[in-house]
């Protein structure tokens, strides 16, 4: 269902990314282990996440593994209308779309992860 809506999102704002599923990836069941590996699968050499993950990441063993750990860094968006109150960083992508229709794509293009 994710990816669905993954696609969907892509199709809206013109973007073209190749999309994959963990079920196209033999998954270790440690989640530090599971995302390294993936990350080897496809010979990538940093990983980003977002803020929440600093919480249970072992960056060590990433680091380990050659792969360099990022967090997105959302504060420094940038602002545009939402429908109430300040504005409110912490957001999914479906409030942009909705505030801001096909807009939404320069918004990302003008932030600096």
């Amino acid at each position: 269902m994710a990816g669905y809506f993954i696609r969907e999102i892509n199709k809206y704002l013109n973007i073209n990314a190749e999309i994959r599923f963990s079920k196209d990836f033999d998954l270790h069941e440690e989640r530090n282990q599971r995302l390294i590996n993936v990350c080897k699968d496809l010979n990538a050499t940093d990983y980003y996440s977002g803020p929440a993950a600093k919480f249970y990441m072992d960056e060590d063993l990433f680091n380990n593994n050659n792969l360099k750990v990022h967090y997105f860094d959302y504060s420094n968006f940038e602002k545009y209308v939402q429908l109430h109150g300040e504005f409110n960083h912490g957001v999914s992508m479906f409030d942009l779309i909705f505030n801001e229709g096909k807009n939404s794509i320069n918004f990302l293009n003008k932030t600096k992860l």
